[in-house]
């Protein structure tokens, strides 16, 4: 994923709000500390922050639904690692910070909401 647009929050504090993107995304995410510039590659996962109703999806699709506030989101993607909790959204992956239930598999899609979405570099 390539970051879009870097607000800074505080650049003495190395605090961004950075914006990454793809061909059918964009996600706005909290970065500290953050060092890379405009255009650079992001090749961790992102960090889904405060996860809850996290669930087996019946639509198998991807989806990205952003909530009034900043950085809340409701996605939909497939679980890629289910020892680490990851989901892979289109080129992406988001590490949950919250079990995945027991009775999803790897490769079935999943839903899931959370508070923020972090970049840990």
């Amino acid at each position: 994923m390539k970051i879009e647009k870097i607000e800074w929050l505080s650049k003495e504090g190395s605090e961004a709000e950075v914006t990454v993107c793809g061909e059918n995304y964009q996600i706005v995410c909290f970065a500290h500390p953050f060092n890379l510039s405009i255009g650079d590659v992001i090749d961790v996962p992102l960090y889904a922050f405060c996860t809850n109703h996290i669930q087996r999806s019946l639509k198998h699709s991807y989806r990205v639904e952003k909530h009034k506030n900043n950085y809340s989101y409701c996605i939909t993607g497939k679980l890629d690692d289910n020892q680490k909790g990851i989901i892979r959204l289109w080129d992406i992956f988001i590490e949950l910070d919250a079990p995945v239930p027991t009775d999803v598999e790897l490769n079935d899609f999943i839903s899931f909401c959370c508070d923020r979405i972090d970049i840990i570099l």
